[in-house]
C-alpha cells in the first residue's frame, strides 16, 4: 500500500518524483523504438511530463536543460 503524503512538501516530493519517474520510462523507450510515428509519440510524452515537472514548485532543474540533455543521450536528436 503506497504511504499517503502528510504534508504539502511531501506531497510535491512525491508528484516530482513521480514526473520524473514518467519521463525516464518514455526516455528508455526512445532508445529501442525505431519506429519514426512511434518515437515522435515518446518524445512529445517525455516533453509533457517535464513540462509537469517544471511547474511544480520545489523543481530546481531548469526544464530545458533536463530535455536537451536527457532527449539527446536517448538519440531522439539524431532521428526526429
Amino acid at each position: 500500500m503506497e504511504s499517503v503524503c502528510q504534508t504539502l512538501e511531501g506531497a510535491l516530493e512525491k508528484a516530482i518524483l513521480s514526473e520524473q519517474d514518467s519521463f525516464e520510462v518514455y526516455r528508455k523507450a526512445l532508445k529501442v523504438v525505431q519506429n519514426p510515428h512511434a518515437r515522435m509519440v515518446l518524445k512529445d510524452l517525455a516533453l509533457e511530463e517535464l513540462e509537469h515537472k517544471h511547474i511544480l514548485p520545489g523543481d530546481t532543474m531548469p526544464c530545458s536543460a533536463i530535455a536537451g540533455q536527457c532527449l539527446r543521450s536517448s538519440g531522439f536528436a539524431d532521428h526526429s
